[in-house]
This record gives structure tokens, sequence and C-alpha cells, in this order.
């Protein structure tokens, strides 16, 4: 009589668990080394869409129901529209008005420029609240205030989807009476897009974490229309020696700096081996508002279009763009500032996660916030969301009464980051 088989895990017998021989781990297949993962904890989402009032919004908390509640109307009519644009045009208006004073007197500080700035921006900051708060009580619905506010939360994921037609809006800077959410949570923005389906990274291919640094502080490129500079950036060099004395000890081999990189350089850079995961650019770039297509980035000689950037960033196949191109939208339409998905809609079509910034940024303010986004992000390992929340903090910290910290803006999963284990 042949002898019954003992019951195995598989065989649908009844099984003596503690007895049962279990595979250890040396038998079983080894993981593939990630160089990426998403954090876990709390968040939140909300997305706006509608090309005219009323518009709609839908939002999950924290705690992801099971039942969700349906498409909501915005309490945003038409009036409601006009004072955002009205408080959001005063912004730019004082933004541009401290550029301009900044800009004017580089290198001639005096005690009546100083007194003249430090009035313009006492003035951004009080309309910044001013618009903050407008956002507050327009954008959330009641349930989401009571959650986020009244709970007192903190350090959630939040992302915030936008219609292409509302992205101008400053969301990011939403105002809860005690402080803005994105120095609160660990905020991310996405597109709503009416037309386009970007392309997914092959994160399988990811075997290395490399870092490109691009670094323009003088171009002799010329702009498209008469009237317009491209001035020397001090603090692009300043931005640069912060990033490439953290980063180059770090990751060795897996870092390089294009100084005062020339278009041919880049393209050069574009088709070598190494395929970067993140590329900082630091310099000018320019938004033309009548011909979008003829914006793009000033390398050291010549002004490259976006049709030009996105095939060579193809080759590059990043997942993470830093694009801190001082002076970019102001330089074609002051109104326009805050339009940086104009240009950055080139970087987002390629399926990579962006940040960015609205304005003009100061020595001190990008020093600080470049050192300690980068520390957030690969030494310590933590989400992209975070580590933006944590660089704007310490570049609100380093220029009192400035809104360089608020003139970043990412595009992306706040939960994503890398590991350089």
């Amino acid at each position: 009589m042949a002898k019954k088989k003992p019951p195995t895990p598989d065989s649908g017998d009844d099984v003596d668990l503690a007895r049962a021989k279990l595979p250890e781990a040396r038998d079983l297949p080894r993981p593939r080394r990630l160089f990426f993962d998403w954090s876990s904890g709390p968040g939140a989402q909300i997305e706006i869409v509608g090309a005219q009032a009323p518009y709609k919004i839908n939002y999950t908390l924290q705690w992801r129901r099971a039942v969700r509640p349906p498409v909501q109307d915005l309490p945003l009519d038409n009036n409601g529209y006009q004072e955002l644009c009205d408080r959001l045009a005063e912004l730019k208006r004082l933004l541009n008005e401290g550029d301009n004073i900044h800009r004017s007197h580089r290198g001639e500080p005096s005690e009546k420029t100083g007194a003249a700035l430090h009035e313009s921006r006492t003035k951004t900051v009080g309309i910044l609240s001013s618009l903050g708060r407008t956002l507050h009580d327009y954008i959330l619905p009641d349930r989401m205030k009571e959650s986020l506010v009244k709970d007192d939360l903190s350090d959630l994921f939040l992302e915030i989807g936008v219609d292409e037609r509302l992205n101008e809006f400053p969301f990011e800077l939403i105002f809860d009476g005690n402080e803005y959410f994105c120095l609160k949570h660990n905020v991310g923005r996405y597109v709503v897009s009416s037309h386009y389906d970007p392309p997914i990274p092959k994160l399988e291919e990811i075997t290395e974490l490399s870092v490109l640094l691009v670094s323009v502080p003088k171009t002799s490129a010329k702009p498209p229309h008469p009237g317009i500079q491209f001035r020397e950036l001090p603090q692009v060099y300043a931005e640069a020696k912060e990033i490439e004395s953290l980063l180059s000890p770090l990751l060795k081999k897996n870092f390089k700096h294009l100084s005062n990189a020339t278009w041919d350089e880049f393209v050069k850079e574009s088709h070598g081996d190494r395929k970067y995961k993140i590329v900082h650019f630091c310099g000018h770039a320019y938004f033309d508002k009548q011909d979008p297509a003829a914006s793009g980035l000033a390398f050291q000689d010549k002004l490259v279009t976006k049709t030009q950037i996105y095939g060579r960033f193809m080759n590059l196949r990043p997942l993470f763009c830093f694009i801190n191109a001082c002076e970019s939208v102001a330089a074609a339409d002051e109104a326009e500032r805050f339009n940086l998905y104009g240009l950055g809609q080139t970087f987002l079509e390629l399926g990579v996660y962006l940040l960015g910034t609205r304005s003009l940024i100061e020595d001190e303010a990008a020093k600080a916030f470049a050192r300690t986004f980068y520390s957030n992000l690969l030494v310590k390992n933590e989400p992209l969301g975070r580590a933006v929340r944590l660089a704007r903090i310490a570049s609100r910290d380093a220029v009192v009464n400035s809104f360089d910290w608020a003139s970043y803006i990412f595009y992306g999963d706040p939960r994503f980051r890398f590991s350089n284990d």
C-alpha cells in the first residue's frame, strides 16, 4: 500500500501550520533593487474643473470613504472669479514692482532702496494672505474645511488637480487663517488635461540614481523681442555651487555639472550612455504669450525653443526636473508670471514631475531652498512633497518678508521618493 503523502499548503488538505515547512528567505526570489518608492502617510485630494461658473470640485479626505460624495458645484460664481482675478493681478503688480526695485539697484544698495523694497514686500505679504484666504473661502467644501482646518491636521500628502483653464491660480497658497497649505502640507499639483495623455516613464529601466545640473548664469542669447534683456544672474552661481557641494560627494560619478552650458554641450550629454533621473536647470527662460512655440530656455550661446527641449529631454528620460528659470515669464509679459504651465507644459508632456519658479529668487533664498530640498530628497530620502515643503520653510526663514518661498510650484505625486541606498 502506497504511503500517504503528508498534506502541504497547496494540497487543499488540513495542514498543521506549526509543523509545516515554509520556504526560507534564501529560497525566495530576491526583489529587484529599486531606486524609488512611494511614501506612506495620510493624504487628501482636491480636483477643480470647469471652463466657467459654476466650477466643479471633487475631493477625498484622509479617510478614504467607501461611499464617495458626488462632484459638487463650487460657491465660485462670476463675481467671485473676478475677485480672485483682481487679487491675483494686484499680487503680480507688487511682485513686479519688487523685482524692478531689486534689479535696478543690484550692486548699489542704499538705505532708500532698502526701505522701498521692504515696503513693497510688506504689501506683497498682505495681498498674498488675502488671496490665500479668498481661495480658502471659495474653493474648499465645508466638510474639507472641517477636516483639514478644524482638526488641525498637518503633514498631509495633498494633491490638487486643476483644469488647464484655472491653472494660473496659486492653489498651493490657500490660507486657513493660521498657515498656507504649502507650508503645512506636502502639496503636489496635477493638471486635468482636455486633450493630452502623457507617457508613463519606464520605471523598470531605472538602474541607478543620477543627477545632471545645468547652470547658465550668463548668456549671449538674444531674446526674440526688442526691449528685453537677459541679465547676468549672480544667484545662479550661488545655487549651482550649493547643489554641487552637496551632491557631488554623495553621488560621485552619478553627478555631473554642465557649468555655463552651451546647447551643443547639453545635446552631447543627452546622447550619452547615462540617462539622468533628475535634471536641474538654473538660468534664464523665456515665455512668449503671442507665440508659445517660441518659448524656451537660454543656454550660454542660444535660446532653445520648446520643441528642441522636448527632443533632448526625451533622450535623457528623466523622472524629475527642477527648472529654476529666473525672470522667465516676467520677461515676456508681466501679467503672465504665474503661468509657469505655459513653459512647464513641455516637461509635463514628457510624463516627468516638475518643480519650477514663478519669479526671480534671491541668492540666499535660492541657496537655502536648493540645499534643504536636495538634503531631504537624496540624503534623507524624504518624498518629493515633503522635501518641497521643508525647502519652502528654509527659504522663508532665509529672507524675511520675501515671497520667494511661495514662488515654487511642484507638479507631481507628493508621495514619490528616490533612494540612493
